[in-house]
């Protein structure tokens, strides 16, 4: 990997870390994300100012993908706002977090990528998700298919979607990407 990767990895899982910190402390609007993902912005210019010869070879159905990848992230972010101001971030994080490896293992075998799936994969989203939703319980007897039916719960669904449907995006993407003919995008 990259120094250049390994920074912006580490960049962005401060800054993940820093707003969902400030999240629960606050009852964040749809604004604030919007703020927090302009810094995002503004401390990945530089990056992009370096790397901006590769950024004209970028085709235009590239830009489409990352359109619509956008349009997912918005979604999630106004629906993980909601939920956070509709229920408590301890239920509602988990939830959005932990659904997308059910509804991404759905797209991916909708899309015909279920080769690369597996008994271990499987097993792995199914403890994820299951601990997920019984970490807020504070007893395993208290857990009802009823607790998760109310505003917040549903708002994490809707980010939940959101966080697929940018993954499934920019998997799609990557793949195009990686497909291309001497594509100065693949190392």
């Amino acid at each position: 990997m990259s120094l250049t990767s390994i920074l912006l990895l580490l960049l962005a899982s401060v800054t993940h870390a820093g707003w969902n910190f400030i999240s629960k402390k606050e009852q964040p609007t749809l604004a604030f994300y919007l703020v927090a993902n302009s810094i995002g912005v503004c401390l990945i210019l530089p990056f992009l100012f370096i790397l901006r010869a590769k950024m004209a070879l970028i085709p235009p159905l590239i830009w489409v993908f990352a359109g619509m990848s956008g349009f997912f992230l918005a979604s999630y972010l106004a629906a993980l706002a909601g939920a956070y101001r509709a229920g408590d971030i301890s239920i509602a994080y988990p939830l959005a977090r932990s659904l997308p490896a059910i509804f991404v293992l759905m797209g991916t075998l909708i899309l015909g990528k279920g080769e690369e799936i597996g008994w271990m994969l499987l097993g792995g989203i199914f403890f994820v998700v299951v601990g997920c939703l019984i970490l807020p319980m504070r007893r395993l007897q208290a857990f009802h298919f009823k607790n998760y039916l109310n505003l917040c719960c549903g708002l994490a669904v809707l980010a939940a979607i959101g966080i697929s449907g940018y993954t499934l995006v920019d998997d799609i993407a990557l793949r195009h990407l990686r497909g291309l003919p001497n594509s100065p995008f693949i190392r």
